[in-house]
């Protein structure tokens, strides 16, 4: 996989099945900080977010949310989910330097655990522990593949932690908090941060996903590129799963997309311009 730099030193990389990069040439770091995370941050004062990043990626978007919500809620409870179908990108993250202050959790969520991919069913919810949890469990049974390693929890469990039960052993999850060397411990703030990564075609992965989300990041390859993303069922599904009052970002103003988000019952609206004269785009869900 080709590594490029972008205009503001952040890398990216060149995916050769979709004859694409994963991040604008004008700056990974300033499309995530601009386009995805500014337009969302009414919410950051919220006591919990839950986050879908779709296409995940190299886990830039998640990232720079973490930055950008601790800064003014450090007490904040911030659960993501990232949807993410490549593996080798996920791979990618710990060979990566990113000037995002909360990088390391994303490296320690990717590492090691792509060779562990296992069924759901041997790691993760069924549906009767789903239904014992509050307020629903994030994803139900599913014949997709899950990522469950111990490294993919940054936080610890508590009674009330929806991640809790897809998580690997104790004792592993506290070797986990030993190796990672991010200044989070003033206010515990590390332990409010929990991260899942779902490996699969999202378009199914997707309707796994029982819980909602406040804030979702909406950020495959370009229209032309993956329509398959970005069609009228995909963003029905994604709009089902959203909060009232849910943003979703995306860098996409594409009069195609723009109509499925109107005709997924979300509010359109023009986000920044970064990098090219064209917006990117907000909706939100009243």
């Amino acid at each position: 996989m080709q590594k490029i730099i972008t205009n503001d030193g952040s890398v990216t990389f060149y995916n050769e099945q979709f004859d694409d990069i994963y991040h604008s040439k004008s700056g990974a770091y300033e499309e995530s900080l601009h386009k995805f995370v500014m337009p969302c941050r009414e919410l950051f004062v919220k006591n919990e977010l839950f986050v879908l990043d779709i296409c995940f990626g190299l886990g830039y978007n998640s990232s720079v949310l973490l930055d950008e919500v601790i800064k003014i809620n450090p007490f904040c409870k911030i659960h993501i989910v990232g949807l993410e179908n490549d593996k080798k990108i996920i791979e990618k993250i710990n060979e990566v330097d990113f000037k995002s202050g909360s990088y390391l959790i994303i490296k320690e969520a990717a590492k090691g655990s792509v060779p562990k991919v296992t069924s759901i069913k041997s790691k993760c919810y069924n549906s009767e522990e789903a239904s014992a949890l509050r307020g629903g469990a994030p994803y139900g049974n599913a014949a997709h593949s899950i990522i469950c390693s111990e490294h993919f929890e940054a936080g610890d469990s508590s009674d009330n932690e929806i991640w809790d039960r897809a998580t690997a052993k104790e004792k592993s999850k506290e070797k986990f908090y030993d190796r990672t060397n991010i200044n989070y411990n003033k206010n515990n703030i590390k332990s409010n941060i929990k991260i899942k990564l779902l490996i699969g075609d999202a378009r199914k992965t997707i309707k796994e996903l029982k819980y909602q989300f406040d804030i979702v990041f909406l950020d495959p390859f370009a229209p032309k590129k993956c329509p398959e993303l970005w069609t009228n069922e995909f963003i029905f599904d994604i709009a089902n799963l959203m909060t009232t009052g849910g943003i979703l970002t995306t860098y996409s103003c594409a009069r195609n997309v723009r109509e499925n988000l109107e005709s997924a019952g979300l509010k359109v609206f023009d986000g920044p311009c970064i990098g090219r004269r064209a917006p990117s785009t907000i909706a939100r869900k009243d």
